[in-house]
């Protein structure tokens, strides 16, 4: 007797058929769903990239554009400063001169700088900054890790001389630099003029004036980096949406 008859043998085969058909299925599907649930996390990953750099782009433009506006009053800076060294050794200094030196001395003309941005701090706390390409993670960490709060300390120091040199030398100099006789606290000039000619106010216009000269040169040289990271993440960008 036969184990199995010819119509049984096509029986199993048939099931057996059919098993590997619903096998084959339940592994295409589940293969079309991993591979779909892989692009939509590339695309949704892509998406948040692009969103990053542009985020960067902005950041970097307005710094830049900061460092464009300080650039202006390091240049006015400059000029003034220079023009002090002149005219002090010609021992005669202009009253608009006389004015702007005195107003930094006292406070109101100085220099405020932020190092700070809000895309990077949210980029760095995020973890999203690390996904970039490493050329593009460093020439960010380049500007905002060691060039800008570079700038920042200048500025403080710039401001911190003022200070001391205001409550340290002229309040204890014990010369009274103002009118005696006016209705309101205003500058004596001439009494002004003659304080300038002493040697420390010499050395502190060296001072300014070589520090302002370091801010210059560090501020076009971090504007040129912002312009380089503007490049790179707008290249990164076009490389994502393609």
């Amino acid at each position: 007797m036969r184990l199995f008859s010819k119509p049984n043998f096509k029986s199993i085969y048939h099931q057996l058929l059919v098993y590997l058909v619903e096998i084959a299925i339940i592994f295409i599907g589940i293969t079309i769903s991993f591979l779909f649930e892989q692009w939509r996390e590339d695309s949704r990953q892509r998406q948040e990239l692009i969103g990053l750099a542009e985020s960067l782009i902005r950041d970097a433009e307005i710094g830049k554009a900061h460092l464009e506006s300080d650039l202006i009053g390091t240049n006015t800076w400059l000029l003034n400063l220079d023009s002090l060294r002149i005219q002090r050794d010609r021992e005669k200094i202009g009253e608009s001169e006389l004015f702007w030196f005195y107003n930094l001395l006292t406070g109101k003309e100085f220099g405020l700088f932020d190092s700070k941005s809000p895309a990077y701090l949210s980029a760095i706390s995020s973890g999203l900054l690390t996904k970039l390409p490493d050329s593009i993670q460093l020439k960010i960490y380049s500007v905002y890790e060691s060039k800008l709060p570079d700038l920042q300390h200048l500025y403080d120091q710039q401001n911190e001389t003022a200070k001391y040199f205001r409550n340290e030398i002229m309040i204890h100099s014990n010369n009274y630099l103002y009118h005696k006789n006016a209705s309101t606290v205003s500058i004596d000039l001439k009494h002004f003029a003659h304080e300038v000619q002493k040697p420390v106010y010499g050395n502190l216009i060296n001072q300014f004036f070589n520090t302002e000269k370091v801010i210059r040169n560090r501020n076009i040289k971090t504007s040129n980096d912002f312009d380089s990271i503007i490049k790179s993440l707008r290249d990164y960008i076009e490389i994502l949406k393609n």
